[in-house]
């Protein structure tokens, strides 16, 4: 997704100002790096000035980009300047666990499911069941 090859850790870089940024991981792209940040939210989305702060960080380290993984949302001023700044938004609830996910960027869905899954809401409701629980 994104060009993403690799992606690595949580990790201090150094950036033009002389300060270091601490990231919650990298994205390596092919001519370079996007920073990944996850803000997982229960009520307030995230605001312009935390989205403004990544932009700087980002400009800073000489990242390509920014995606941004959220579990809420941006506030409506966060949104324009995520846009402005073509980050990429991926919505994860924070229910999502590293073996059953639906992620959704833009018109995209990125979906894993183990054994049984089963959701509601939005446009209806889905259940899946693994070969194995017919």
């Amino acid at each position: 997704m994104f060009g993403i090859s690799e992606i690595e850790a949580k990790q201090r870089l150094m950036g033009d100002a002389g300060t270091s940024w601490e990231i919650d991981a990298k994205g390596v792209v092919e001519d370079g790096f996007l920073v990944i940040e996850c803000k997982e939210r229960s009520t307030a989305r995230l605001k312009q000035h935390e989205i403004a702060a990544l932009a700087f960080t980002i400009k800073d380290l000489g990242a390509k980009g920014g995606v941004i993984v959220t579990s809420i949302g941006l506030q409506k001023g966060a949104k324009k300047i995520a846009e402005k700044h073509d980050f990429k938004i991926v919505y994860l609830p924070k229910e999502s666990t590293f073996e059953q996910y639906v992620a959704r960027c833009g018109d995209r869905i990125a979906m894993k499911i183990s054994d049984n899954f089963s959701s509601s809401g939005g446009l209806g409701s889905l259940t899946v069941n693994s070969p194995e629980h017919k």
